[in-house]
């Protein structure tokens, strides 16, 4: 964060387009969103736009066919401009994603499936493939997202890293409308589960395996079985990973037993609460008072409603009244617990 208010400047910025170079209003824009924490849609859409920009104009340099991965290596600046892309894709959360992604991709580049023909038509496609997996993500286009990471960029953390972040956004984004996020957090890692179970390929079943099994609370268990076949070996990894799921199941159970336990002991005490409210407006009789002919040697405890207010706790010593016999004065309108009476006498 900046230790002063930041100088932000429309007329510099224009300055800086205008006779400085691309660099120069890159950092201007970084320092501006990143490190002073403005809060502008338009600078953070700029900003990832003149990423895309910059490396754009690099790659045409590079001929009408440039080698990608030699760029990916050699190339200091694609390097330089990559890194700082992907992580200002992943902190901000205000630039507009499908924006910056129509720059990524041209129209005809979504479809192209095959890499080679991806790095000959579209090289800037080819070569921004995990800033665009990032972007799917960000969307909300996860399935799309894992499989540019598994089948296009072949990486796997990658893909779980991606999983992460978009949990964290998920988590930012349902908290802001007072929604339940945690249904399409286990759809994120489902479908990257499920990317991996449908490449095919021996290790990466084994990798969507291992993954699940760290991951199983998040994962609909009824969707788990369907990706495995009847005839499929259950490996020693298969056995820790439905040992895992049934173990989650068995907690998930605990914990609703225990929730509807806590809500019936919750009710029990609402009621006695209830019933201790409707019972504080109350007046007892003296001895005598409605007694009939001949009754006024018995003592007669007569229980009234009444819209006098008194306090609920003893006069004597101070304690609630509670559910203790209690014997109501109404020289003073106090009530006393019965024992202290008996006591005396």
């Amino acid at each position: 964060m900046c230790p002063k208010p930041p100088f932000k400047s429309e007329e510099l910025l224009k300055k800086i387009q205008q006779n400085g170079s691309v660099t120069c209003v890159l950092y201007y824009l970084e320092y501006l969103t990143l490190k002073c924490n403005i809060q502008e849609k338009k600078l953070h859409t700029e900003l990832a736009c003149l990423f895309v920009h910059y490396i754009s104009l690099i790659v045409g340099k590079a001929g009408p066919h440039p080698d990608l991965e030699k760029l990916k290596r050699e190339d200091k600046t694609v390097k330089d401009l990559r890194q700082r892309l992907r992580l200002f894709l992943t902190k901000s959360v205000l630039y507009e994603p499908m924006e910056v992604e129509r720059l990524v991709v041209p129209p005809g580049g979504e479809g192209t499936a095959d890499r080679k023909m991806l790095a000959i038509k579209f090289p800037v496609r080819a070569l921004l493939a995990k800033e665009l997996a990032i972007l799917k993500m960000r969307i909300g286009k996860v399935r799309e997202c894992f499989e540019i990471c598994v089948q296009e960029v072949e990486d796997v953390d990658f893909a779980q890293t991606l999983a992460k972040i978009g949990v964290e956004w998920l988590q930012r984004d349902h908290r802001m409308r007072g929604q339940d996020w945690h249904q399409n957090d286990r759809l994120i890692w489902y479908n990257l589960f499920k990317r991996l179970m449908e490449a095919g390929e021996a290790e990466q079943r084994a990798q969507a395996v291992q993954i699940l099994t760290k991951n199983c609370e998040h994962i609909p268990y009824k969707s788990i079985c369907q990706n495995f076949n009847d005839e499929d070996e259950l490996d020693p990894e298969v056995n820790i990973l439905f040992q895992k799921i049934f173990e989650s199941m068995s907690s998930n159970l605990k914990q609703s037993q225990i929730m509807k336990s806590l809500s019936e002991v919750q009710k029990h005490n609402l009621d006695i609460e209830s019933y201790e409210f409707s019972n504080q407006y109350i007046r007892i009789a003296s001895e005598n008072d409605e007694a009939g002919p001949g009754e006024h040697n018995q003592q007669a405890t007569v229980t009234k409603r009444s819209t006098a207010h008194f306090s609920n706790m003893c006069s004597i010593c101070g304690k609630p009244i509670e559910n203790a016999p209690v014997v109501y004065n109404p020289e003073d309108n106090t009530i006393v617990h019965s024992y202290h009476l008996e006591h005396h006498a």
